[in-house]
């Protein structure tokens, strides 16, 4: 995946810039504290699973699988919102969102059709008699998740583009968690067999990061790059 990424520039707007500018320019700006906290996350996060949601109705729902994701150190997100525009709750979100690399699509197919180009394998949540146990997917290499509506789930699109699906074994009468709930449960699998992002994406993080961590306006952040 990671030889169809460039990690040694960042965007900013419509401009790109290089990441160790971005660093040499504002890192001296934040304090030791902040730093230090950015460095420690860094280290943690993971691109073994990535998560996407398709056509989540609850706008509350998304933020929270947001804040999941972002707490449990999976900083890639994609929604695909063919509807409504995707607003995130701050309520909810805390922020989480600030620190995840999310990207929008608008159709399932084209979502996919990006991951697959990187080498992603795709998997569903969906009970079907093939479903795999959460316990059980490979996440030795970069897999996406997808995680359907609140009504009717992950789309026929979204089944037959997967290579598979995946479920979380229920044991009473209930048969479905809210979207949230399985998300949570779904990342918590994951995390304890997920390992660190190289060290480049590592660097990549970092500066998206400074930046997130700066006063400035995006206006400021270009105007001091451009002058460099």
């Amino acid at each position: 995946m990671n030889s169809l990424i460039n990690f040694e520039k960042i965007q900013i707007g419509s401009d790109e810039f290089f990441v160790d500018q971005v660093i040499q320019t504002f890192e001296s700006l934040l304090t030791s504290e902040r730093l230090e906290k950015i460095n420690r996350v860094i280290q943690t996060r993971s691109s073994n699973l990535i998560p996407v949601l398709e056509n989540i109705y609850d706008r509350g729902n998304v933020s929270a699988v947001m804040r999941s994701a972002e707490a449990f150190g999976f900083h890639r997100f994609h929604i695909i919102e063919p509807g409504e525009k995707f607003k995130e709750s701050n309520r909810i979100t805390q922020g989480a969102d600030k620190w995840l690399v999310v990207q929008k699509w608008k159709s399932t197919e084209s979502a996919f059709k990006h991951l697959k180009d990187q080498g992603i394998k795709i998997y569903t949540t969906a009970l079907t008699e093939t479903a795999l146990d959460i316990e059980e997917l490979d996440l030795t290499a970069p897999t996406a998740l997808v995680l359907g509506n609140e009504k009717d789930g992950v789309s026929k699109t979204a089944l037959d583009l997967s290579d598979g699906n995946v479920l979380i074994p229920m044991k009473g009468f209930t048969q479905s968690f809210n979207i949230s709930v399985a998300a949570a449960l779904c990342f918590y699998s994951a995390q304890r067999r997920s390992k660190p992002i190289g060290a480049e994406e590592m660097k990549q993080l970092k500066a998206q990061y400074i930046l997130n961590s700066l006063q400035h306006t995006q206006d400021r952040i270009l105007k001091v790059l451009k002058s460099k």
